[in-house]
């Protein structure tokens, strides 16, 4: 189930294509939330490419499957934590290596499911925290500065394709560069 989220509508349906960070950085991001209390954690982080509105699941599409895998694999670094407030409640940590690649995924599943559903301009980037009071935002930057420095560069190898039924998200299919 979807909660406090600035983009998606309960009840609409959506198609998005995410890649997964390494279960160590998503875990201390998962610990970190459970450790203050934060209702419906996600066990695994991701980084969206594209979030689209769709009127049905998403079929696997060799071709589609095939332009995503061309851009994989490809080295990404994680800046600093940050913040988009006021705009929104979010904290985060930048996408700095690899941001033309998450933009070339994005224009590449744009032309596919067209436009991005989000109201946002396009920032690549891994979600910490969000929609929470602004000090405990203010931690989550703090507290999560801390993650060693090796923990934020990763190699992405696979993107998940999802789909949001208008209730909950269900993996459609995953591209690798297998």
């Amino acid at each position: 189930m979807m909660n406090n989220s600035p983009t998606l509508v309960q009840g609409e349906q959506y198609v998005s294509v995410t890649a997964t960070v390494p279960p160590e950085l998503s875990g201390r991001i998962f610990e970190w939330k459970k450790s203050h209390g934060i209702s419906e954690p996600r066990p695994l982080s991701h980084i969206t490419a594209h979030i689209a509105s769709v009127v049905e699941k998403p079929v696997f599409q060799p071709v589609f499957a095939e332009h995503l895998a061309k851009m994989l694999p490809f080295d990404v670094s994680l800046g600093e934590p940050a913040s988009f407030f006021p705009s929104t409640p979010v904290t985060f940590f930048p996408v700095h290596q690899g941001k033309e690649n998450f933009l070339g995924l994005r224009q590449i599943c744009s032309e596919y499911w067209g436009k991005s559903a989000s109201p946002f301009t396009y920032v690549p980037h891994l979600t910490i925290a969000h929609h929470l009071p602004p000090a405990l935002l203010e931690d989550s930057m703090r507290d999560l500065s801390q993650i060693p420095s090796d923990l934020l560069s990763f190699s992405v190898t696979e993107l998940g394709i999802y789909f949001f039924n208008g209730q909950d998200w269900e993996t459609a299919f995953t591209v690798s560069s297998s």
